[in-house]
């Protein structure tokens, strides 16, 4: 038993240790793969967190606050707070993004580079930009400003205020200036460019440029009538009709403002509905006058006058010799008349042309007529001849007109010009432009009933027309176009591209705008001139009387930093201006009897040349441009004309006779009788007068019988 029992202590002993170690070996086999397991799991999250790939299932991922993982998926560097899938926090000095040394994003500024690692601006790039070439964009509602390149036509097109894109330079090319940088200059590269300052071009080539205003009519519409007011420089339309069955009318007035671009309906409205009546501007009272007119069929001999200033409409005294529309009426400012040529009044194609008189509320129907009946001419004044011009229309039911015709309102004449359409065409639009004196013609409807969107341009000058590279956006007649004042820009409106009923109207207003090229190296518009080195500095701001060497300044404060208004020099003293009243002299340093002196010199006083017709010599009117007065050439042959209250008062032609009342007088002296046919009235100082009268019988009614001849009398008439 002893034996057996020390036998079997070591061995038992032994076991218990065997089984101790193979309960611990059991017990961290586990943990021991465990813990191997979670230094491989590091290890592949390592080996993905350097892959750039990050894959959670569940949960967050979070390394030390720099690499973030939510529980949505979203991922942050630099931060913890996550709202987009992957966002990075602000790094050192704003320094957030670096990819390859190419693209730098600094977190703090917002800033961008390209090749930049410090941009200081919100797209730095260093290197050239490329804008792969790309289709006409639509003008885009959002941003204030976007640019593209316009494969097609090689050039930039820029979009302003969401406007429509428009040319941002010239056609493309090698490019036209260049940088000498050790002699700080920009210039252009080819000597016969011409530079332009805040004004359109290029200058050194004629450039044409159609946009479609984002403002519309209220209603699509053809037959409106439109006319540009000019103290205004808004433009205002009257009426139209919708092209349904009868050709329904509308009687609303609508006011576009170009500088905006926006246009309002106003309160007052036309007496009845009417489309294709014929309005036009009187700039020297301010007021629009409109003409005839018809709705379903029903037409109108009503004159309408409106005055924008106050928004009211009269009807007028005076009406048309019988109703009619589709006329086409032009403002004459050498006599301040209306004339109106053709109409259609359901029936007949008109061939006349009537005169009216907006001081005298008077109209009468000339002798001249236009060579056949005419519907939907489109006229138009030349400034220079104060002709009128008139354009197409239709002389027959589907008989369209290419023909130009001349009519001269100071001798009533008309003549039929060389130069015609391009082709036949009724209902164009024309207009002209102050810029260049041209007439431009929009649209109209060809003899094979096609709405033509071509612009034609034509020279009153020359006689010659050309149809333009530009065109409309679509065909169209019936539009109404006029031209801004301010800008001598056309604009159209309206008008339909398919025939009644259910004719497709046009609600669009287009925008024409031409530059003819300038003789000028420097075209320089709204803006200052600011030039170094003793010459011309600032023009609205001189400082020193070094700034202009050879020229003073025109200027109502100060020239050269002096006290003076202005002269041209202080030797000559040939121009000044006092410095209180800014009175204005020439010849004399002291004007002090009015705003303009003018000393006597050996040449006369005040020479005016002048090789038009229609010449101001003098005038005076009001602010409103009513009540106008003053001296004008009526003929261009020596005449000279007296105007008071808007009217000719008095005329010398070039023989020398004097009519009073009458523009054609036969004799030394003339006077046309007024409406009680005194002819002179003498007064005596004490106030005492006699009246030479004339009588159409051969009797006084009252008075000394002076003398008879067949059936008229001569009166003397005293108190």
């Amino acid at each position: 038993m002893q034996k057996i029992s020390k036998i079997y202590k070591p061995l038992h002993q032994g076991k218990i240790i065997a089984n101790k170690k193979k309960v611990l070996g059991s017990f961290l086999a586990p943990i021991f793969k465990l813990s191997l397991a979670i230094a491989i799991l590091i290890f592949v999250v390592a080996i993905f967190v350097y892959a750039g790939d990050v894959i959670v299932d569940s949960g967050k991922l979070n390394v030390s606050n720099n690499l973030f993982v939510d529980g949505n998926g979203n991922v942050g560097i630099g931060t913890t707070a996550l709202s987009y899938l992957l966002q990075v926090g602000s790094g050192i000095d704003g320094k957030s993004i670096n990819l390859s040394n190419i693209l730098f994003l600094n977190g703090t500024s917002g800033f961008i580079g390209l090749n930049a690692s410090n941009p200081n601006s919100s797209l730095d790039i260093v290197g050239a930009v490329t804008l792969r070439g790309t289709l006409a964009q639509l003008p885009s509602t959002l941003g204030q400003g976007r640019i593209y390149y316009d494969a097609a036509e090689n050039r930039f097109k820029v979009s302003e205020n969401k406007g429509a894109y428009a040319n941002l330079i010239g056609a493309g090319g090698s490019g036209a200036w260049a940088e000498d940088i050790a002699n700080n200059l920009i210039s252009p590269i080819d000597l016969g460019r011409i530079i332009s300052i805040g004004t359109a071009g290029p200058f050194g080539a004629e450039a044409e440029n159609v946009v479609t205003k984002i403002s519309t009519l209220p209603s699509p519409r053809s037959g409106t009538a439109c006319a540009a007011h000019a103290s205004s420089n808004k433009i205002y339309c009257f009426g139209g009709a919708n092209g349904g069955s009868g050709e329904v009318g509308m009687s609303d007035i609508i006011e576009y403002d170009p500088s905006t671009d926006t246009r309002i309906v106003k309160t007052a409205t036309l007496p009845s509905p009417r489309g294709y009546s014929s309005c036009v501007a009187n700039p020297q009272n301010n007021k629009i006058y409109c003409f005839g007119g018809e709705s379903n069929a029903v037409y109108t001999g009503q004159i309408l006058e409106y005055t924008p200033s106050t928004d009211t409409l009269a009807t007028k005294t005076a009406t048309l010799p019988s109703v009619r529309a589709y006329m086409s009426c032009s403002f004459n400012p050498a006599n301040s008349k209306i004339y109106c040529f053709g109409g259609f009044n359901g029936g007949s194609f008109f061939n006349q042309i009537l005169e009216y008189t907006p001081s005298t509320d008077t109209l009468v129907t000339k002798a001249a007529i236009l060579p056949s009946g005419t519907v939907a001419p489109s006229c138009d004044t030349y400034s220079t001849s104060q002709k009128i011009y008139c354009f197409g229309g239709w002389s027959g039911f589907g008989s369209p007109l290419s023909r130009i015709t001349e009519y001269a309102p100071s001798t009533d004449t008309l003549v039929t010009k060389t130069a015609t359409l391009p082709t036949a065409r009724g209902a164009p639009s024309c207009a002209r432009n102050p810029g260049n004196n041209k007439v431009y013609c929009f649209g109209g409807l060809d003899v094979g009933s096609t709405f033509l969107n071509q612009i034609v341009e034509y020279d009153p000058a020359t006689d010659s027309r050309a149809a333009k590279s530009a065109t409309l956006p679509g065909g169209r007649d019936y539009a109404s176009c006029a031209v801004n004042p301010a800008t001598n820009k056309i604009y159209c409106f309206g008008g339909a591209n398919a025939a009644p009923p259910g004719a497709n109207q046009i609600s669009q207003i287009i925008e024409y705008t031409i530059t003819t090229p300038s003789t000028g190296r420097l075209v320089v518009a709204g803006g200052n001139v600011d030039v170094t080195n003793n010459r011309i500095v600032n023009l609205a701001s001189p400082i020193d009387i070094s700034d202009a060497a050879t020229k003073k300044y025109v200027d109502d404060a100060s020239v050269g930093g002096g006290l003076s208004g202005w002269t041209e020099d202080s030797g000559n003293n040939k121009i000044y201006t006092t410095t209180v009243s800014r009175n204005v002299g020439i010849g004399t340093t002291n004007p002090t009897y009015g705003t303009l002196e003018v000393a006597q010199g050996n040449d006369g006083t005040i020479s005016v040349i002048s090789n038009t017709v229609g010449d101001w010599i003098f005038r005076k009117v009001r602010s409103d441009g009513s009540n106008g007065m003053g001296i004008y050439d009526p003929s261009g042959f020596g005449q000279m004309a007296l105007y008071a209250a808007g009217s000719e008062r008095m005329r010398i032609d070039s023989t020398g006779n004097v009519g009073i009342g009458t523009a054609s007088p036969n004799a030394p002296l003339e006077v046309k009788a007024g409406a009680s046919n005194d002819v002179i009235r003498l007064q005596s100082t004490a106030g005492n007068y006699c009246i030479l009268r004339m009588s159409e019988t051969t009797t006084c009614s009252s008075g000394t019988l002076i003398g008879t001849n067949v059936n008229r009398a001569l009166c003397l008439v005293c108190n």
